[in-house]
């Protein structure tokens, strides 16, 4: 009962975030029953809810484990530790952490296509780097899909610091990091690349240190040099600073530490403020530093996937949207990207599709030949050699809710003895699953047959049920069951028809899509409401980067993700990304309109956003919202009888 008066995201303590009526009594006085309960559960609000297990958290040590620390069972049957990582360390044991790595898969696949499409063996982490159309595609906001790239906050960084080089990528990678953005080194670091602002130092002994990244601390190797150059730490005293900053410390134990810094920077002549300074950029950035082959590993995977996706975007978004979950953004989001490269994207279709997305020429591929013969196309195999890069990409039948192996791998088997000819054709000869048949007629994944899905609909409960009667049959015996299957297909030959036609709207079509795919092929969403959307005076996406600082604006768009934090002021902001038919863009919803904005994110996926248009090089490109409403409930108002296409909830 109590839970039910707060909202989704509050701005201030609990008893103050709800009238009084929350309490079942009807009252909520200071002191009150209700009242203590609250400050109990504000109290035990961000304790951890149990014993978390490192993803690839790897114990190494010369005897066995128990010697040292005690073991459990964790949930899924893995053994573990009961010391965390801390206690580990100061056990002086071995602690390496093994991440798989998605992207490496992605690649990987890409390489595949690219071969088998071209001939042509790619290294791909081997590529020069010095590629214009690469950098052109991170500069412009097309790194949707690339590793470390793509985020919200670093597609809006790219639009600010207009990476040029390979070490403009390994900085990106290391500039977005808690640690320089707790420093407020951002800014500095793109306002000195272009030559905006002055490169300056606290002192000069540290210029040699950070003199390759314009006067900002970006790297761990750069917290040594600077120790060492200011204080006149040995490395060894140095790392050992490193260390104990990137620690958990009071605020007494991380004053000890500066107040012997800049002791020892003293007395080697450094001013005392310029000390202090120097300590101060050093304890914020340390905590959450990057050390600089970390991020130089990283931006050679990062640059490897802006070439693939510059040079092949059809094999690259192909090899993404078949490795998912991946990334930051879902696969609805991926699809559309790869209509802006000027990909088409075609449905899921059952002679066509493949298991996953599979790529295709400008001219779908051709199932029969001119005399009317099976062709050998088939999606599941590998494409002829020669083809070229691709052009579309088709839709797979993994996407498909309800699709069982059973199902894919029946599919999979009778499409090597040649194409289906009708819905009858292809029900007798896989058998598969009701749910199934229905939902691969209601995606219209027989329309190049037979394109009436209401018929096929209507069709399939009479061919399941006689299929299950002969199943159920006394005389179903091996040796009836070829004769029967015989009278059966003579039965449906020529299909029963009802007569009865209904053409399905692309607002049906793309309806049904987000619910049983997840991902709109006919078109986005938004797409179908655009008169109404210009006559709520929208702008679009692609519009915003051509309008001034401050411009009152009003965009409407598809909830992709939101994020809710802290900020250094001690308010909650909430990040909001949003995607309309043309691309992604932020919204930020500060503190003071939270109260109104979070119960309208929570329960929509579509939304109007009114507000200020932040566009400058300091900041980037936002907007800044001031309202956010259901967009759905705004259409639904404006045209009560017309069907939405958009009430379907966007998978989050």
């Amino acid at each position: 009962y109590l839970a039910g008066g707060w909202p989704e995201l509050r701005d201030s303590p609990l008893q103050d975030s709800a009238p009084p009526s929350a309490a079942p009594d009807g009252t909520l006085t200071p002191g009150g029953r209700y009242w203590r309960f609250l400050n109990l559960v504000e109290r035990l609000d961000s304790f951890p809810l149990h014993l978390g297990t490192h993803l690839g958290g790897f114990v190494i040590a010369d005897k066995p484990i128990t010697y040292y620390a005690p073991l459990q069972w964790a949930a899924k049957g893995v053994v573990i530790t009961q010391f965390n990582k801390d206690d580990i360390a100061a056990l002086g044991l071995v602690k390496m952490d093994i991440l798989g790595l998605r992207t490496h898969s992605a690649v990987a696949e890409c390489v595949r296509l690219i071969h088998q499409r071209t001939g042509l063996r790619l290294r791909p982490y081997e590529l020069p780097t010095d590629d214009p159309a690469a950098y052109e595609l991170i500069r412009t906001g097309g790194s949707i899909g690339l590793f470390q790239l793509e985020s919200p906050g670093q597609r809006n960084l790219a639009t600010r610091l207009k990476e040029e080089t390979f070490d403009d990528i390994i900085a990106a990678i290391a500039l977005y990091r808690p640690g320089p953005l707790e420093a407020e080194m951002i800014t500095p670091f793109v306002e000195r690349r272009w030559g905006r602002e002055p490169v300056t130092v606290p002192h000069p002994s540290m210029a040699e240190a950070v003199a390759d990244t314009y006067g900002v601390i970006l790297y761990q190797e750069q917290v040594l040099r600077i120790a060492q150059a200011v204080a006149g730490f040995d490395l060894a005293e140095a790392d050992l600073l490193r260390r104990a900053m990137t620690r958990d410390r009071s605020r007494e134990e991380m004053a000890r530490i500066g107040e012997d810094f800049v002791a020892r920077a003293v007395a080697r002549g450094v001013p005392e403020e310029a000390a202090r300074e120097v300590f101060r950029q050093l304890e914020g950035f340390a905590a959450y530093g990057f050390n600089k082959s970390h991020a130089v590993c990283f931006a050679v995977i990062a640059y490897a996937t802006a070439w693939l996706k510059a040079h092949y975007p059809a094999e690259y978004l192909c090899a993404v949207l078949n490795n998912q979950p991946m990334g930051f953004y879902t696969p609805r989001v991926v699809l559309n990207d790869a209509r802006r490269f000027g990909l088409e994207v075609r449905p899921l279709d059952i002679n066509l599709s493949g298991r996953g997305f599979v790529v295709e020429d400008a001219k779908p591929p051709a199932l029969w030949d001119t005399a009317g013969e099976p062709t050998s196309y088939n999606p599941f195999a590998p494409p002829p050699p020669g083809s070229g890069p691709g052009r579309a990409l088709r839709v797979g039948f993994s996407y498909l809710k309800h699709m069982s192996e059973r199902a894919l791998a029946r599919i999979e088997e009778e499409r090597r003895h040649g194409p289906f000819e009708s819905f009858e054709d292809f029900y007798l000869r896989t058998r598969v699953e009701y749910p199934v048949a229905e939902n691969l007629i209601r995606i219209g994944a027989f329309d190049s047959l037979e394109p009436d899905r209401t018929e096929l609909l209507w069709r399939l409960p009479l061919l399941h049920d006689r299929l299950e009667t002969l199943g159920r049959s006394a005389g179903a015996r091996q040796g009836q069951l070829g004769a029967r299957h015989r009278q059966l297909r003579a039965f449906f030959s020529p299909p029963l028809r009802t007569g009865l036609r209904r053409e399905w709207s692309r607002k049906d079509k793309v309806r049904t899509e987000l619910e049983l795919l997840g991902l709109s092929v006919t078109c986005h969403p938004l797409t179908l409401y655009e008169e109404e959307l210009r006559e709520l005076g929208v702008t679009l996406s692609y519009e915003l980067p051509t309008l001034g600082d401050e411009v009152p604006v009003t965009v409407a768009g598809i909830y992709e993700r939101a994020q809710n934090p802290w900020m250094r002021s001690g308010r909650r902001t909430m990040f909001l990304t949003l995607e309309d038919a043309y691309g992604l863009f932020e919204c930020v919803c500060f503190e003071s309109k939270l109260s109104q904005i979070a119960p309208v994110v929570a329960r929509a996926s579509y939304f109007l956003v009114r507000g200020r248009l932040q566009n400058n090089s300091r900041r980037g490109l936002a907007i800044v919202a001031e309202e956010v409403r259901d967009l759905e409930e705004i259409l639904r108002q404006r045209s009560p009888t017309t069907p939405s296409a958009t009430n379907v909830a966007i998978t989050r």
